[in-house]
């Protein structure tokens, strides 16, 4: 991933919850753990969030006509796997090539150390979530796991 994805990420993530009417701020690009901090003006409700983003992040298995979407995957490191913080949560964006709008995965981060704790054997020398599409999906555009805040639907690109 080169920094400018992860920027790309950062701020689609930052706009997305902006528009939902979260208070957002970017940290320094070089912060170690928290990309954005959020915080809900009604409730008062503070939490960081670290984003993680790829251009495509579906990968599939088999072969020929029985290839088939499986899993997605993440880069993620050994100390944001292992962080086990009640008011940290990970946004995983799929940009998906830019040719439709990009999803986000919300997954708090006591849920990405327990997913990491029972599929990492130790043998891992590069950390990455890799969830299958199954395992992923309860965190899929889930901008309510933030809190009661509704986020409004986006809409692709209107056609000419």
């Amino acid at each position: 991933m080169s920094a400018l994805t992860g920027i790309a990420g950062v701020h689609y993530v930052a706009a997305r919850l902006a528009h939902a009417g979260y208070h957002v701020a970017a940290t320094s690009r070089n912060a170690p753990g928290v990309d954005l901090l959020i915080a809900d003006p009604a409730s008062f409700r503070g939490r960081g969030v670290q984003v993680k983003t790829t251009v495509d992040a579906i990968r599939s298995r088999g072969r020929g006509l029985d290839k088939k979407p499986h899993h997605l995957e993440w880069d993620v490191g050994e100390t944001s796997a292992l962080a086990d913080a009640e008011d940290l949560l990970f946004a995983f964006v799929d940009l998906k090539q830019f040719e439709s709008l990009p999803d986000v995965y919300f997954v708090p981060s006591p849920d990405l150390t327990r997913w990491f704790r029972t599929h990492n054997d130790g043998l891992y020398s590069r950390w990455r979530w890799h969830p299958t599409l199954e395992e992923a999906a309860p965190y899929k555009n889930r901008y309510d796991i933030l809190g009661a805040r509704a986020v409004p639907a986006m809409r692709g690109p209107s056609k000419p």
